[in-house]
């Protein structure tokens, strides 16, 4: 049987399948695509290496006893970063975010979203305190939040600790948003000096 002895209604339900089965086709390889470049993307966004590569093209900074990188990622103009002191398990962790204006998020969730804890992780931070201080950064002073708590390991019963130093300005038309936050004995001191050690570029 050929197209010509196929009645109209069944050559045009013919067609039909046929569209739909090259366009099911085209959007499962699309789908494939996106998955794969997604995960690759992923797993390039948790390499150290770049990780820390794309916090330094932020900011430069010293971490005691050295830094790692924890996540870095870089998409449509936003760079976002995150790295940790090499002590086990961490107790500095420095996240840092650049955004254009166009593309600006103040939001405190927004941004809660995109950060990780430090790793082990931790309950959520409770904050026990939280005042602002003015502070030297990028070179200009600035009114820091300083918010201070602790953190409860979903693996213990005590508390640890914590103090987390926040700060958000705008420099060449871009947002620019850094926490440093520390855990132990000596948070504050910690945090403070990580802190101070920060270096817009």
């Amino acid at each position: 049987m050929n197209d010509e002895d196929l009645k109209p209604k069944q050559l045009d339900r013919v067609k039909l399948l046929d569209w739909v089965m090259i366009i099911g086709g085209a959007i499962a390889l699309v789908t494939t695509g996106i998955i794969g470049l997604g995960i690759k993307a992923y797993n390039n966004a948790l390499d150290p290496e770049r990780a820390e590569a794309v916090a330094k093209s932020i900011i430069d900074y010293r971490i005691p006893n050295g830094s790692k990188g924890k996540f870095g990622i870089k998409f449509a103009g936003i760079k976002l970063a995150i790295v940790h002191s090499k002590t086990s398990p961490p107790d500095v962790e420095i996240f840092v975010m650049q955004t254009p204006l166009n593309r600006d998020t103040q939001n405190q969730e927004d941004i809660e979203r995109l950060r990780t804890p430090i790793e082990p992780t931790p309950t959520e931070f409770e904050i026990s305190s939280s005042y602002n201080q003015s502070l030297k950064f990028c070179n200009q002073p600035l009114s820091v939040t300083i918010d201070e708590g602790h953190y409860t390991l979903e693996d213990q019963s005590s508390s640890i600790p914590a103090v987390q130093y926040s700060a958000s300005t705008i420099i060449n038309n871009e947002r620019l948003v850094v926490e440093v936050q520390a855990l132990g004995k000596n948070a504050k001191q910690k945090a403070l000096a990580v802190f101070k050690s920060i270096k817009c570029k």
